[in-house]
């Protein structure tokens, strides 16, 4: 349901506009409550509190906080990185865990096979920091990957990669199904990106069923 109750009311268009705006706004709201309750809420509740798109931006920012917050400890306590990964980890096989057991629908199924797909690239982002030992956030190695923050002065969620932060544009996506993420996906990230910042047009080429759509 959206935040803010819809008239149907005036032109076609206007409606479909009045809609999509609205849908952005509850979009932005979910995601600020998703934000303010990462840390506190149990991962069963929280994938089921909130829609699939708006949980797997709400991994991404726990996960980006939490590496955030490693790297900058991992110059004086070794083990830092290494715990990350342990709690990476171990939210990876809690969600395979709620994926198999416990009878979920197709739909809640779905939901959760998408953030697996996602934990498990953050998780081997991690292992792969952790390898390399990046000691600073001013590390290609570190700002390469795609890092998902939320602004309380600008009551926003930001996406960053290499040195472009994007605003979230809040568009319904749905729950859908996500091809495995691979370090070409992360390539094309970090190309399309920086077209974007560029104000550069950018086109996927590649066989079908590669996941260009996606990627884009």
């Amino acid at each position: 349901a959206f935040s803010n109750p819809l008239k149907v009311e005036g032109t076609v268009e206007e409606y479909l506009t009045d809609t999509v705006t609205n849908m952005q706004g509850t979009l932005k709201d979910l995601t600020r409550d998703c934000a303010a309750d990462l840390d506190t809420m149990m991962l069963d509740k929280f994938v089921k509190s909130f829609p699939s798109q708006t949980c797997v931006v709400g991994i991404q920012l726990l996960w980006t906080t939490g590496v955030q917050d490693s790297i900058a400890k991992a110059k004086t306590d070794r083990n830092a990185m290494p715990q990350m990964n342990k709690r990476a980890g171990v939210t990876l096989q809690s969600l395979i865990s709620m994926a198999s057991y416990g009878g979920p629908s197709y739909l809640e199924r779905t939901g959760i096979e998408a953030l697996i797909v996602t934990q498990q690239h953050l998780v081997d982002t991690a292992q792969e920091l952790t390898t390399q030992k990046v000691r600073s956030l001013h590390e290609f190695e570190w700002l390469k990957n795609l890092r998902v923050y939320w602004d309380e002065d600008k009551d926003n969620c930001n996406t960053c990669i290499a040195d472009v932060s994007l605003t979230h544009d809040y568009e319904f996506l749905g729950c859908t199904e996500r091809l495995v993420i691979t370090p070409m996906t992360n390539r094309c990230w970090i190309s399309l990106t920086q077209a974007v910042h560029m104000f550069m047009g950018f086109s996927v080429v590649g066989p079908q069923g590669g996941g260009k759509a996606e990627t884009v």
